[in-house]
């Protein structure tokens, strides 16, 4: 019986470990084909591949078809054009277009940018009868180039990176604008620059300022600071993309049309100001910024900005103060006339807002808004913004303003990189890096200059990253 029971026992357990194995080699026979199946190298996703490769194929294929229709139209006599470009144009950035360029920038390390001549087809994009793109491209109408674009390989940039507002700016140097221009900042744009070695010394400059600087104009002196540079990339530092201001040069550019700051007036200056600046005359601290002018030697600047490096001040003014005159014809001498933080009613940069801290070897931002008096604001008001943070707000004298509004009509030449100081001709130089300065003919709200200051920032710390 016993042995009965032992005999039935094998027969069943050789039966059951038999199953066990089969199961377990059928287990592993599913996961290998399983892994065949859905691995990266699997059949499934060697068919995908092979099903993407075969689709972006036949989407290049059109796409190519689309630019060889438009060159063969091009080289027809009939000026009508009836085959459309695919997509968006793409233009390069420099000074004649800073409010419309985009461009395409690759993430490979390369930096590779991609502007004018080449058109940008994002996915989603209407191609004739073959329906939607599924991809996204660079392509080029000249060359016929078709290039892929992988997803999350590249960045589109347009001029509403670099500037959260847009309205009513009326002048906008941005540093990011030239670098794939071939040094070119613009056609009514020139970049100055004087030899420092044939003009070493103050006293140098001074004596060559001398024969000229009286009562003539930009266009009629080739003084010692108005040699020209034909190219801007010599002064775009490599590293923070920045425009060098080195103490020797600066930008002029004239403005055709007249200014009208009747609606208010917003001063923008974002970079690095150096702990050094140069003057004609002297350099006892002072950074001139930005100048607007006539044009003559004399009694010549309207607006200047700069920063009094020493104190850690801005300095500025809407008009010289002489030509601040009561009803009998006499200058006006009463500070209150030209409101708050004001130095001297004679001190050609007679409004100065101390700030801090030293502003100097750290990136700034620095905005100026005047707003006119309204409904709602019965005075004129100034106000001081440091990194987008109103840093001071006080009044501004209304007749001071109103007689600025009426002469800046006048005034033609910009100069960045410079203004002038207490004497005729005493040009102060910026020694440092600018990465941009704007000029809007409305009062900046406190919202926008934060704005501006977040999207300006952020575009060009991402320019700066990019390059490291």
């Amino acid at each position: 019986m016993k042995e009965k029971q032992m005999k039935r026992f094998n027969e069943y357990g050789v039966t059951l470990v038999a199953l066990v194995v089969t199961i377990v080699i059928m287990l592993i026979l599913a996961g290998v084909a399983l892994n065949l199946a859905l691995s990266d190298n699997g059949l499934i996703s060697k068919t995908a591949q092979a099903r993407s490769k075969y689709e972006i194929e036949a989407e290049r294929e059109v796409i190519s078809q689309n630019i060889l229709a438009y060159q063969m139209e091009e080289m027809t006599e009939d000026s009508v054009t009836t085959i459309k470009k695919l997509g968006i144009s793409l233009i390069n950035r420099n000074m004649d277009n800073s409010d419309i360029w985009n461009i395409i920038v690759l993430r490979n390390g390369s930096e590779q940018p991609y502007g004018t001549d080449w058109n940008y087809i994002k996915e989603g994009t209407a191609i004739g009868e073959y329906g939607k793109a599924n991809y996204n491209w660079v392509v080029n109408y000249k060359t016929g180039e078709t290039i892929l674009l992988e997803k999350e390989s590249y960045d589109y940039l347009d001029s509403s990176s670099t500037v959260a507002v847009k309205d009513d700016m009326v002048f906008n140097f941005d540093s990011a604008n030239l670098d794939i221009s071939e040094g070119s900042i613009g056609q009514n744009a020139k970049l100055y620059y004087y030899d420092t070695e044939k003009y070493p010394t103050e006293e140098d400059r001074k004596t060559a300022y001398e024969t000229y600087e009286k009562g003539h104009t930009v266009v009629e002196v080739v003084g010692y600071d108005r040699s020209e540079s034909s190219d801007a990339q010599d002064y775009i530092d490599a590293e923070t993309n920045a425009f060098k201001f080195n103490g020797n040069n600066y930008i002029e550019i004239y403005n055709e049309s007249d200014f009208d700051f009747s609606k208010g007036f917003t001063y923008e200056f974002y970079g690095k100001i150096d702990g050094s600046v140069c003057a004609i005359q002297d350099s006892s601290g002072y950074c001139g910024l930005f100048g607007l002018w006539n044009g003559t030697y004399s009694r010549q600047a309207s607006i200047r900005f700069g920063v009094y490096l020493p104190s850690s001040r801005v300095m500025y003014n809407l008009i010289h103060p002489t030509y601040l005159k009561d009803e009998n014809n006499n200058n006006i001498t009463e500070s209150s006339a030209y409101g708050d933080w004001i130095s001297s009613t004679k001190d050609p940069w007679n409004q100065n807002c101390v700030l801090d801290s030293d502003v100097r070897e750290n990136d700034l931002f620095i905005t100026v808004t005047f707003s006119p008096s309204n409904g709602s604001q019965s005075s004129p008001m100034q106000s001081v913004y440091i990194n987008g943070e109103e840093f001071k707000s006080g009044a501004l004298g209304e007749k001071y303003y109103n007689e600025f509004v009426k002469q800046v009509k006048d005034l033609h030449y910009l100069e960045i990189g410079r203004c002038t100081m207490d004497t005729v001709a005493n040009w102060s130089y910026t020694k440092g890096l600018c990465y941009s300065i704007r000029m809007y003919n409305k009062a900046l709200t406190e919202g926008q200059v934060r704005d501006n200051y977040k999207v300006t920032t952020a575009f060009h710390k991402y320019l700066t990253g990019s390059k490291n």
